[in-house]
């Protein structure tokens, strides 16, 4: 092309809502071909990489249709591993190199129209439920034939010969992906695609071919786990899922038998369900070989007749990029509250009592803020003889009441929790790691990033931080002095180290950061991913030809990372730190240091759960009591109701 495109986001669009079984298998190779986790049950075989080798012609001339064919005789066609082109556009290199780089160079000519390319593979089985995807990076157009027989295209026009343009990508380095007809031409044993690739305008400035062929077999459904029926109240969120064996699953979900616009994934969510919300809910799951409904899973909504409960107080918490002072306890309901001068309102002081554990003794509270996105927030006075910093305290809550009017139960009590943090990893901690993507490229398709891996002999052993040359002064100064070098590749370098995580640390917590790197880094732990900077769309597998977005040198502190079902004992966390890919970068740093954080409560006394008595004081009442803090009479099935209905008496 002999201008530059703008590029535009473009995302993957899954519309499956009366959808027959044949759409839902095209759009389920096409969410396996950019990664997606829809497609994760069925059999995945790759036929060709974006790296092979192909045959290639860049003459321009006509060649008809042998070239097509099986027997013809490309033995004087030079040969040359993908990705085979041209481009001198920065942005263009970097959008390609995402996906592989650009190994064979080809040579642009004004007066060459389209290229040719010709590369084989071998294939065995049946081709039941099979379908083959091709991913293409191509610039501008192309036609593709298996075999000798037309099985797709891009951008390609009906007709055409060897001077006729195609069309051109809306982005550089796009990925098109098509499923390829014609399966009847695939043979057992060797089989051939030939390519010819045509420019959209001649003069044009670049060029480009890659494939990545795979043979994707779909796979019988069956549902492993039933949707569970619900009881909500109203505006508490609901979400319905289903488990799914074989593939690849395609999801309709269906309300009183109707199917649900927006339903079509593994799981549905009401966010905020109203009575009416109330029906009898089902999925269908479908592929094109196989289909499988449901049980009924029943929602129920009724009204909100309950009175708030506590969560959490919290001295000095953070949250919601918030740091609440020493002097603070944040105070967390589970629903919205009464905001008002009231008696019930949240912001009365009168409605909160904060006491030393095991005495009578009360701090003074100043004043209470709220927000619903925060809770409440009781400001205590630290000149108070009583307010101990890390002492053990007991808030009671009377009064308040949410939205709906319903009022917590009377003394409703909870512990107020400290913040601690342990040291899980220090600066200058051993990690592993491996820059010798030269000698072992193969690592980066391997799970270099879960616990139970075992480094082969390319990895070393050293302690942070990691650089490599020209750096010589620590850019970081919160984690320290430079202390390895690990030389400088263009490939991401990798790092693994371990950590313990004790038996009294709850299992769910934050992860407090400070992280040097440059240019990029992803996070994982235990092998899932937990956070990344600079480099790609969050989930994106770390490739040998990741580069990251730009070129940054950046210390993180305070960099608060959210975990949950961490289990005591060892665990692993890795990185990958990607370069940018410009020809003035030769510096990489990693360094880390981590610990966690998490909240701790006094342990309260046990309460008893409360004995309800009645009496009658007289014969036309019945009076309702019981002892302990922190319950509400909502129901009860011991009451004689037809009894008290037969003396004529009034319940209050």
């Amino acid at each position: 092309m002999n201008q530059r495109r703008h590029e535009k986001s473009a995302s993957l669009k899954l519309a499956l809502a009366g959808a027959g079984l044949a759409a839902f298998a095209r759009m389920t190779l096409l969410a396996l071909a950019l990664g997606s986790a829809l497609a994760q049950a069925q059999q995945v075989t790759t036929l060709i990489q974006f790296t092979d080798v192909w045959k290639y012609d860049q003459s321009g001339l006509e060649l008809g249709t042998a070239w097509r064919t099986n027997d013809y005789d490309d033995s004087a066609w030079p040969s040359g591993r993908g990705l085979l082109g041209f481009d001198d556009t920065p942005a263009a290199v970097v959008a390609y190199n995402q996906h592989a780089p650009i190994n064979t160079p080809l040579i642009i000519s004004s007066t060459v129209t389209t290229f040719y390319f010709r590369a084989t593979f071998d294939f065995t089985g049946s081709t039941y439920g099979l379908s083959l995807v091709a991913t293409n990076l191509v610039d501008d157009g192309c036609v593709i034939y298996l075999n000798g027989l037309r099985a797709g295209g891009v951008r390609a026009l009906a007709s055409y010969n060897a001077t006729t343009f195609f069309g051109g990508p809306a982005t550089e380095g796009q990925l098109d992906i098509i499923t390829l007809t014609n399966l009847a031409a695939l043979r057992t044993g060797r089989n051939l695609l030939a390519v010819e690739v045509h420019q959209q305008f001649n003069p044009s400035s670049d060029i480009m071919w890659g494939m990545r062929l795979m043979a994707i077999r779909q796979t019988p459904l069956a549902i492993t786990n039933q949707p569970q029926g619900q009881t909500v109240v109203v505006g508490q969120p609901v979400t319905l899922s289903v488990g799914v064996s074989g593939g690849p699953a395609f999801y309709q979900w269906q309300r009183n038998g109707v199917n649900i616009s927006n339903g079509t994934n593994a799981t549905y969510s009401i966010p905020a369900p109203q009575l009416g919300s109330s029906a009898d809910y089902r999925v269908i799951v479908a592929n094109s070989i196989s289909a499988v409904t449901s049980s009924v899973a029943i929602v129920t909504v009724v009204l909100d007749l309950t009175g708030p409960k506590l969560i959490a107080a919290i001295v000095a918490n953070t949250a919601g990029g918030a740091t609440f002072g020493s002097n603070t306890i944040n105070v967390l309901f589970d629903e919205p509250m009464t905001v008002g001068l009231t008696g019930s309102g949240v912001r009365n002081s009168n409605n909160y009592t904060v006491t030393q554990l095991g005495t009578t003794n009360t701090v003074t509270i100043l004043n209470v803020l709220y927000s619903a996105a925060l809770g409440a927030l009781l400001v205590v006075d630290e000149g108070d003889l009583d307010w101990v910093s890390g002492g053990d305290y007991v808030l009671t809550v009377n009064n308040v009441a949410d939205l709906r009017g319903n009022v917590i139960a009377p003394d409703s009590h909870i512990g107020v929790a400290w913040r601690y943090s342990m040291d899980l990893i220090t600066t200058d901690a051993i990690w592993d790691f491996h820059a010798s993507a030269v000698f072992e490229p193969g690592v980066f398709d391997e799970h270099w990033f879960a616990a139970d891996y075992a480094p082969s002999l390319w990895w070393a052993q050293a302690q942070g931080i990691f650089y490599g040359s020209p750096i010589t002064t620590a850019t970081c100064q919160a984690l320290g002095t430079l202390r390895t070098q690990t030389g400088y590749q263009p490939e991401p370098t990798l790092y693994r180290t371990i950590f313990q995580w004790p038996a009294h640390w709850p299992p769910s917590g934050t992860l407090r950061a400070t992280v040097a790197y440059d240019d990029a880094i992803v996070l994982y732990l235990d092998g899932k991913e937990i956070y990344r900077s600079n480099v790609g769309a969050n989930g994106s597998p770390v490739g040998l030809a990741s580069r990251a977005d730009s070129a940054m040198n950046l210390c993180v502190t305070d960099l608060m990372l959210t975990v949950a079902d961490v289990q005591p004992g060892v665990h692993c966390l890795a990185a990958a730190v990607p370069q940018v890919n410009v020809p003035t970068d030769s510096d990489s740093v990693f360094g880390l240091r981590m610990d966690a954080v998490a909240y701790f409560a006094p342990q309260l006394p046990e309460m008893p759960p409360p004995a309800l008595d009645m009496t009658l004081p007289g014969t036309n009442a019945v009076r309702l009591a019981w002892t302990g803090g922190g319950f509400a009479l909502e129901s009860s099935t011991n009451l004689a109701l037809a009894a008290c209905r037969t003396l004529g008496a009034r319940i209050f």
